[in-house]
Parts: C-alpha cells; sequence; structure tokens
C-alpha cells in the first residue's frame, strides 16, 4: 500500500449488495457513470475469493461460494481502511477458471468515494461499520414501497404495489440507507382514481379490499415464500403457474408508459419461456 495523491477529505464508502441476478452490478455501474469513475475506488467482492483446493467437477460444484468463508474479509478489511486513509491498494486479481489468485494485481488509488460491489458484504460486521451507505437490492427486509412512495418514485397501488407515471408497475426496487443530511422528495400522490382492474384480475381473491393484500391467498406468496403445500382451494385457480403470479401487475393502465429494460440481465431467458410442466417436474 502506498500514500495516494488524492483525496483531501475523508472518503466515503458506498456498499451495493445482491444476491446473484438482483442487478446489483447494474446499480454499481449507474453509480460509476453518474458520479465519474475518476472520483470513485471501485472494489468488487469478487476479487477477494479466497484460493480453492479442488480436484474435479464435483468437489468444486459443492464449494459454497456464497458461505462468509469463503471470502478474505480480513484483506477487504485491511484494504478499505487504507483507501480511507487515503492510500492506494493492490487488489487481487481472480481466475475463476482455477478458482485461485493470478500473480498479478489491480492497483486502485484513493478517491472521495469508495465502492464496494458484492453479495455478502453485509455479513462481516466490521465490515458493515466501514460503510457511509448501504444499498439494498432485494436483499434485506426493507419497506422498500412506502419509502419508495415517500421518495416520490409512485404509489402503492390497490394491489399495494408501487405505481409509476412513468413506469407503471414494472418496477424493480433498490434503497440506500444513509445518516446524510438529504433534502427531502415530496412523495407521489395516488393516482389510481377509481379503477379496479388489478383488485378484479386476481385469480384468487386476494384483496379483501383496496389497498390490503391477504398474502395468504396470493399465488406469488404461495409459490415463493410459503414452506408448505399450497392449499387446495387456490390450486384450480393456481393453474400453471410455477413461481409467482403479475396478472395484478400487467393489467394496471400505467404500463402503458413503460419501456423494456436494455438490462440484458433482466431479460427473458429463452430456455425457460413457457417450459413444459413435465420438465420441470422431472
Amino acid at each position: 500500500m502506498s500514500k495516494s495523491p488524492g483525496p483531501t477529505v475523508r472518503p466515503v464508502a458506498l456498499g451495493v449488495a445482491g444476491g446473484t441476478g438482483s442487478g446489483k452490478t447494474t446499480v454499481a455501474r449507474e453509480i460509476l457513470d453518474a458520479v465519474g469513475r475518476h472520483r470513485i475506488a471501485y472494489l468488487e467482492q469478487d476479487s477477494y475469493y479466497r484460493d480453492i483446493e479442488w480436484e474435479g467437477p464435483q468437489q468444486l460444484a459443492a464449494y459454497n461460494f456464497d458461505h462468509p468463508d469463503s471470502l478474505d474479509a480480513e484483506l477487504l478489511i485491511a484494504h478499505i481502511e487504507a483507501l480511507k486513509a487515503g492510500e492506494s491498494v493492490e487488489v487481487p486479481v481472480y481466475d475463476f477458471v482455477t478458482h485461485r489468485r493470478t500473480a498479478e494485481t489491480r492497483q486502485v488509488e484513493a478517491r472521495p468515494v469508495i465502492l464496494l460491489e458484492g453479495i455478502l458484504l453485509y455479513v462481516e460486521p466490521r465490515l458493515c461499520d466501514l460503510l457511509d451507505f448501504k444499498v439494498f437490492v432485494d436483499t434485506a427486509p426493507l419497506m422498500e414501497k412506502p419509502l419508495g412512495a415517500a421518495a416520490g418514485i409512485g404509489w402503492q397501488g390497490k394491489h399495494t404495489n408501487l405505481v409509476s407515471r412513468d413506469f407503471g408497475s414494472w418496477l424493480f426496487l433498490g434503497a440506500i440507507l444513509t445518516d446524510a443530511d438529504l433534502p427531502p422528495d415530496e412523495p407521489e400522490i395516488d393516482h389510481c382514481g377509481s379503477c379496479r382492474a388489478c383488485l378484479d384480475i386476481c385469480p384468487t381473491a386476494a384483496f379483501p379490499a383496496p389497498y390490503r393484500l391477504d398474502a395468504r391467498r396470493c399465488i406469488s406468496y404461495l409459490t415463493i415464500e410459503h414452506k408448505g403445500p399450497i392449499p387446495v382451494e387456490f390450486r384450480e385457480a393456481m393453474g400453471n403457474r410455477i413461481y409467482g403470479c403479475d396478472d395484478c401487475l400487467a393489467v394496471c393502465p400505467w404500463n402503458k408508459f413503460a419501456q423494456t429494460t436494455n438490462e440484458a440481465k433482466l431479460a427473458a431467458r429463452e430456455d425457460l419461456i413457457a417450459p413444459p410442466l413435465a420438465d420441470l417436474a422431472a
């Protein structure tokens, strides 16, 4: 580690965490582009995997890359502390073919913002303590919908999900937690009016009233979070749904303003479009 020419003020550390395919890398890249890469010291958690001793594909397949012990947390913490102190660091270059670090390193200079991205950022308490901002992308029990409404992104519709005048019901919400003193945005007002489309389309009548959801009747809950068998009374209405149900989202008239995303990771995979039930049960 060596002293870097900048920054002149103590850097702030921002962590972006999310599961595989959650969009965390996309969020991190958006931050890089918005703030400017020349102002950010970017660290990827994937660079800090430990070397793996493996002899065959079966042994490798059994390795849990999502376990905290798979990461060199001590080195990552030391690098964040050094960057906060204005020092440059030599980040490992991890080879995902051999699953070992190469002899090369990547030098990262101290910058006003330290940006970390990875799936396990908030597992290690000492790492959490070094972060001044925490970014969540579907990875923590946060009340994203009321927070999004308070931030002016949209309003909670009669189906209880967030609706935007620009994006309709098709939103993938992320949240940033910080103690920074920021000027608040104006909350969005309700634009549902007399529309009942989302309530009437529900195949299991999961809405006892507008803005109220009985999760015990919701197909999304029953096929994703629910741990037991699907209740018999809902099986006919469930039809051939395997994972989730977007009927109340799809029918929202505000969707006419939404545009298809350019994010490739959110695009439907060809091999998963309308797969035969027999194949999924095999």
